[in-house]
């Protein structure tokens, strides 16, 4: 049993951690808004003006495919680490949620629940799930899913990590495809 005067420490402890899992999350997630910017530019530059820069040379093919290679392998490096950050990213994500539930924050809830893609009873289960016995928190989050806007409607547009994930194979396929149009012809 706690006294009283290890709880308001206790409660600084996890203020603390929050706040570090907070600015940790945040420098994650822009390393990787950062990191896709660089690979997205030099792709699109090198796809852009290799083919116009080269011209006819001889060592068009060679060249073309030397940088195909090491733009496919990069991205393949990349995405491996973005694999890793969004890994600590979910684990964050957890222990910040974790941290909210023992203080009676409720930023991460809120935050999970308007991204949820559920409809009816699968929705209304998640919700009970999340506010667990807290009957003011269940009516909190209630209105929160009737307000206009709170929930991202089921589209054509896939949850971040799949985006996150669809990006390196889409960029893969480009330089694949790329080498195919500039140096296929005169390799097959």
């Amino acid at each position: 049993m706690a006294t009283q005067g290890s709880e308001p420490s206790q409660r600084q402890v996890l203020l603390i951690e929050y706040e570090i899992l907070d600015s940790f999350w945040t420098h994650q997630h822009q390393w990787i808004w950062l990191s896709s910017l660089v690979l997205i530019t030099l792709s699109m530059l090198g796809i852009t003006f290799l083919p116009n820069g080269l011209g006819q040379s001889e060592l068009k093919v060679a060249i073309v495919t030397f940088v195909s290679l090491i733009a496919i392998i990069l991205t393949i490096i990349w995405w491996g680490l973005l694999r890793q950050m969004l890994s600590s990213l979910r684990v964050v994500q957890h222990r910040k949620r974790e941290i909210e539930k023992s203080l009676g924050m409720r930023m991460e809830i809120y935050m999970a629940v308007s991204r949820i893609r559920a409809k009816g009873g699968a929705l209304q289960d998640i919700v009970q799930e999340e506010a667990a016995d807290d009957p003011e928190l269940r009516a909190d989050l209630a209105d929160f899913l009737r307000s206009s806007g709170s929930t991202l409607k089921p589209g054509l547009l896939p949850k971040e990590e799949i985006a996150w994930n669809l990006l390196p194979v889409f960029f893969i396929a480009t330089w694949i495809a790329f080498w195919i149009l500039v140096a296929g012809p005169e390799v097959f």
